[in-house]
């Protein structure tokens, strides 16, 4: 991912769980930068400065200039506002990749709980004293399989819509 769209997307989700009122833009800085330290020095500063300044033109954030020459931000938006921002501005595919990552490793361990659903099965031919035993384990795999099956239709149906 390009620095300046890890930068946007990382600023966004820092955003999305923060609210300010009246603070400098430093403090604001301060802050995403704990979280986020591979954005610290100038050019962090600067592109997240850059962006804040963005997100206040779409009146996402309140600037208000202060007697002596410095201004405070007010957060001013919704998650979805901010997500909207980053669709927008072409951070789209981005989401898109973790999407695909996640959907990837679900279906592999969706195949994984669909094989030892399927060993389960043998054992209970092959073990029938320890029957009650396994058909727990097979139902505790089942329900499994139906929690991914689950997650990957709600992954499949944000993909679509983004």
């Amino acid at each position: 991912m390009p620095k300046n769209h890890k930068l946007n997307y990382c600023l966004i989700k820092f955003l999305s769980s923060h609210n300010f009122l009246n603070s400098e833009f430093k403090t604001i800085f301060d802050g995403f930068t704990s979280e986020y330290p591979e954005f610290c020095g100038y050019h962090g500063y600067q592109r997240t400065y850059n962006i804040i300044r963005s997100l206040a033109k779409i009146n996402l954030i309140t600037i208000i200039r202060r007697k002596n020459q410095s201004y405070e931000y007010s957060s001013n938006y919704t998650t979805s506002e901010l997500n909207a921002y980053l669709l927008n501005k072409g951070i789209k595919f981005d989401f898109q990749i973790e999407f695909e990552k996640k959907l990837n490793i679900l279906k592999v361990t969706m195949e994984k709980t669909q094989l030892e659903i399927q060993f389960f099965d043998q054992y209970i031919k092959e073990f029938p004293l320890l029957r009650d035993t396994l058909i727990v384990f097979k139902k505790n795999s089942e329900q499994q399989l139906k929690k991914l099956e689950s997650e990957i239709s709600v992954l499949n149906k944000i993909s679509a819509h983004i």
